[in-house]
This record gives C-alpha cells, structure tokens and sequence, in this order.
C-alpha cells in the first residue's frame, strides 16, 4: 500500500512539474525561433532545457543561443532546484514578482502533495490556486 501511495505521488509530481514547465517555458514558441540568428534546432534547444531542469543546473542554460529561451531555461531549472529543494528562499533570486510568485506555488503545491496535507495549499498566493490545489488532493 506504502509503495503504490509513493508511485502515485511520483506520478502527480511529474504531472505537475509538467504542467509548470509547459506554461512557463512556452515550448509552443519552440516552432518559430523567433528568426533570431542561430545554429541550433528546436530539439536542440528543448534537449537542453529539459537536462537543465532535470539537473537544476541553470549554467547549462547558457548553451541556448536564443535569448527568450535561455531567460525561460534559467527560469524553469531555479524553480525546480526550489522545488525539489522545498527551499521557496531560493525563489528570492528572481528580479520579477510573478517569477518569485510561480516559484513559490511550486514549492507549495509540491509540499502539499509530498505530505498529502491540504491544509499545505492555504499558503498559496491566491484562491483559485488554492482551490486547485486542494482538488488535487482529494
């Protein structure tokens, strides 16, 4: 039973690391390369960001020659590094508001479920976070 409930938290992690790396990363814009001069391809770039993030090593970020890219791989890896971490201080390094806000509802949720505690989910930044976090759980 221990086992099976540690798989199905596994599975709803990647699910929702998956989720917060599709929104933020924009991998729809991976299509048009923003005709910005560049040798490397779409996959490329994805294959980059995605060992950044599996490793939260953002140095690897700096082999993207896109800039908007590079901005989101540096982004992605920092907010999984809090989130595996649970270390929402690390959020702090972020110059904008939204990013540290994103951050730190990864953290959240990440904990919330970790611990399978709803009550985690009330330290969200606003109610429909909170709602769907709480869902999540049931």
């Amino acid at each position: 039973m221990r086992k099976k409930i540690s798989i199905i938290l596994f599975i709803v992690a990647i699910v929702i690391l998956g989720i917060i790396i599709y929104r933020y990363s924009d991998y729809q814009e991976l299509t048009e390369v923003k005709n910005e001069e560049t040798t490397q391809t779409q996959e490329e770039i994805a294959e980059i960001i995605n060992k950044a993030i599996e490793s939260q090593d953002t140095s690897l970020c700096e082999k993207i020659e896109v800039g908007d890219f590079k901005e989101k791989c540096i982004t992605n890896a920092v907010i999984a590094k809090a989130r595996i971490n649970n270390d929402p201080t690390i959020c702090d390094q972020f110059k904008k508001e939204d990013d540290r806000t994103i951050c730190k509802n990864a953290v959240i949720v990440y904990k919330a479920i970790l611990n399978g505690n709803p009550s985690f989910c009330e330290e969200l930044s606003d109610e429909k976070a909170i709602e769907d976090c709480k869902e999540e759980l049931r």
